[in-house]
C-alpha cells in the first residue's frame, strides 16, 4: 500500500537551528489539514516567541540556535495550540529578544488535545520492528502525520532516498521531520546503503524546496525515531483561557510507588468562569483514571470529602496527552482544585511533571513552584510538592468566561439549611432530589450555551411550581434540590406532578433553542 502527497509547501527554518519549531507546526498543519481537507498554515515564529527568556524561572532560550525538543513542542500545542500570523519567521536576528506574544488573544488556535507518543521498538539489529513501523503507517493515515527525530548524514544519501546503516544512529540525534506518508513499494535499489526489502516512509524536511524538501526513508534505516502524533485539536474560542502551571514544560513522568494516587493543581482563575475540559500528561499504559473537582476548605486546604467526579473515567491507552470534557457546568471564581486520579495495573502510578532531568534540559526551562499549588495525594494524605525535585503537575485546566452566570457552591446542602428560618426548622419539610435526564445529549449536541438555557428554564419550572412554600437551589450539573415547607404527602404529590406536566409542555425546550441558535433543530 501506499499513502501520501508532495503537494504541500515546503517551509525553510535555515539559517537557524529552529527543526523542533518546524516540526511541531508541520504535524499540527498536516493534523488540521488531515481532519478539514484543507491547507493550514500556522506560524513558527509565534511559536518560537513563547520560549523567550522573561526571567530566572520558566523558558530560558534567549537564541535561536539554543534549541528544542519534543517534550517542548507538545506541550506548547497542548498549552497553547498553533495559530496563523502576519509576523514573518525571522531569518535575520538570532537573537531571541523581540517582544513575547501574549496567547490570550481574539484570535482561535488549533490546540491539541490529545497527543500519542510512541512506545520506541526495535528489533535486536535496532531497525523498526513491524509493529512499529505499522503504528506510525496507521498514525498517519489517521491524523495526516507523525512528528520524528533523526540523525540526519548526506553519507546516507543517495538523490531523495535516506538509509543508514549505522546502529549507534540513535545516539546521535541531530534533526526533527515529519513523516506524511509511505510506500511500501519503494523500491531498495534507490538507496545507497541498498536494505533488504522495499518499503519506505515520505518525510518533509524544512530547509527549502531544494534540499531535500520531500525525501524517502527506508523502513529498515537505523536513524530515524517516529516520537508523537496529534490525535485530535480544537479550535479555541474567544472566550476560552488555558491554565498551565507548568508553562507547558515536561520532564519525564514522577513514578509513585503506589498503585493508586491524585494529582492535584490548584489553579487562580481570573474571574468568574465555567471549568471546561482537563488535559494532562502521563506514561501509565494500562492504568484507569478518573477527573475529580476538589472543594477548598475556608483555609485553602484540599476538602477530599467533598471531591466530586466530573469526567468520565478512561483506560491510558498510550504514553501521552489527554483531555477530557467536563460532563457537568461548574461555575466558581477564585482559586479551584483539579484532581487526576490514576490507578495502575501496575505497582507505581506516574503522572507528568515540570521539571529538568539533565543537563540539557536545565538550560531550556527552570521550574518554579509555590506552596499550595500542587499535591499528591495517596492512602497517607495529601502531601504538597512544593518541597520535592519536581515542581507542579502537567495538569491543565480550560475554561470559558461565564460573568454572567452564578457560581456553583460546593456545599448545597449546608446552604439550604441556612436558608431554613428558625420558625421553619420547628415545622416538617420535605426535599426534593431532581436530576435531568438527557441533560448531556443537549450539552454534546448543541454545546453549553444550549446547555445553560436548559438549566435556567428548568430552575424557572422548578420556582414557579415552589411558590411562596419553598425554594430551589443547583447542587451541581444537572441536578436540583427542591425545598417544600410541608411534608404531606399529597402536597409533594401534586407538586411533582406541577413540575412533570410543565415540562411536558415545553416539548423539550424546542422553540427555546431554536430561538437561541437562530435555526431548526432535531431534539436528542
Amino acid at each position: 500500500s501506499s499513502y501520501g502527497s508532495t503537494s504541500k509547501a515546503v517551509k525553510n527554518q535555515l539559517p537557524w537551528g529552529t527543526c523542533w519549531i518546524f516540526s511541531a507546526i508541520g504535524t499540527m498543519e498536516y493534523t488540521a489539514d488531515k481532519k478539514e481537507s484543507s491547507d493550514h498554515i500556522f506560524s513558527e515564529e509565534e511559536m518560537l516567541r513563547s520560549f523567550t527568556k522573561k526571567s530566572n524561572v520558566g523558558w530560558q532560550l534567549t537564541n535561536k540556535n539554543d534549541g528544542g525538543n519534543e517534550e517542548m513542542s507538545a506541550g506548547y500545542l497542548v498549552s497553547h495550540g498553533a495559530v496563523s500570523s502576519d509576523i514573518p519567521y525571522d531569518t535575520k536576528n538570532v537573537l531571541m529578544e523581540l517582544t513575547y506574544i501574549s496567547h490570550e488573544q481574539s484570535q482561535s488556535a488549533y490546540r491539541a488535545t490529545d497527543i500519542k507518543f510512541f512506545q520506541k521498538n526495535y528489533n535486536q539489529d535496532q531497525t523498526l520492528t513491524d509493529n512499529y513501523i505499522n503504528e506510525v503507517k496507521q498514525a498517519v493515515y489517521n491524523n495526516g502525520s507523525v512528528l520524528t527525530l533523526a540523525n540526519w548524514n548526506y553519507l546516507y544519501i543517495k538523490g531523495n532516498s535516506m538509509n543508514s546503516f549505522n546502529s549507534n544512529a540513535r545516539d546521535n540525534l541531530n534533526h526533527a521531520v515529519v513523516i506524511v506518508g509511505w510506500d511500501d513499494n519503494y523500491d531498495k535499489s534507490n538507496f545507497l546503503q541498498k536494505p533488504k526489502n522495499n518499503g519506505a516512509f515520505l518525510v518533509r524536511n524544512s530547509w527549502g524546496t531544494n534540499d531535500h524538501g520531500y525525501y524517502w526513508v527506508s523502513y529498515e534505516d537505523k536513524s530515524i525515531v517516529p516520537t508523537y502524533t496529534i490525535q485530535d485539536y480544537e479550535k479555541t474560542a474567544s472566550n476560552e483561557r488555558i491554565y498551565n502551571l507548568e508553562e507547558g514544560a515536561l520532564c519525564s513522568t514522577v513514578a509513585i510507588n503506589k498503585k493508586t494516587a491524585g494529582f492535584v493543581n490548584i489553579f487562580s482563575l481570573n474571574g468568574k468562569e465555567q471549568l471546561d475540559k482537563i488535559s494532562f500528561y502521563t506514561s501509565d499504559v494500562g492504568a484507569e483514571y478518573q477527573i475529580y473537582y476538589v472543594p477548598l476548605d475556608q483555609n485553602g486546604n484540599l476538602d477530599l470529602n467533598g471531591m466530586k467526579a466530573i469526567s468520565e473515567s478512561g483506560t491510558v491507552n498510550y504514553e501521552g496527552y489527554y483531555t477530557k470534557q467536563i460532563k457537568s457546568p461548574i461555575i466558581k471564581q477564585g482559586k479551584v482544585a483539579i484532581m487526576v486520579v490514576i490507578k495502575s495495573s501496575g505497582k507505581n502510578t506516574s503522572m507528568g511533571a515540570e521539571g529538568t532531568y539533565d543537563t540539557a534540559s536545565a538550560k531550556y526551562y527552570v521550574p518554579s513552584i509555590s506552596k499550595g499549588e500542587s499535591y499528591l495525594v495517596t492512602d497517607y494524605g495529601s502531601q504538597d510538592s512544593y518541597k520535592e525535585n519536581y515542581a507542579n503537575w502537567t495538569i491543565k485546566l480550560t475554561t470559558r468566561n461565564a460573568n454572567d452566570k452564578s457560581v456553583t457552591q460546593d456545599n448545597k446542602i449546608q446552604n439550604i439549611k441556612k436558608e431554613i428560618t428558625e420558625k421553619d426548622q420547628k415545622k416538617s419539610f420535605a426535599l426534593m432530589f431532581i436530576d435531568l435526564d438527557n441533560f448531556k445529549g443537549y450539552n454534546d449536541t448543541f454545546g453549553h450555551d444550549v446547555g445553560d438555557l436548559i438549566l435556567k428554564e428548568m430552575a424557572g419550572i422548578f420556582r414557579e411550581v415552589c411558590g411562596r412554600e419553598g425554594f430551589v437551589s443547583r447542587s451541581g450539573g444537572d441536578e436540583f434540590i427542591v425545598f417544600i415547607k410541608n411534608n404531606r404527602k399529597q402536597t409533594l404529590e401534586k407538586k411533582a406532578k406541577q413540575i412533570y406536566e410543565r415540562i411536558a409542555e415545553r416539548d423539550g425546550f424546542k422553540k427555546e433553542i431554536e430561538r437561541d441558535l437562530g435555526r431548526t433543530i432535531t431534539l436528542p
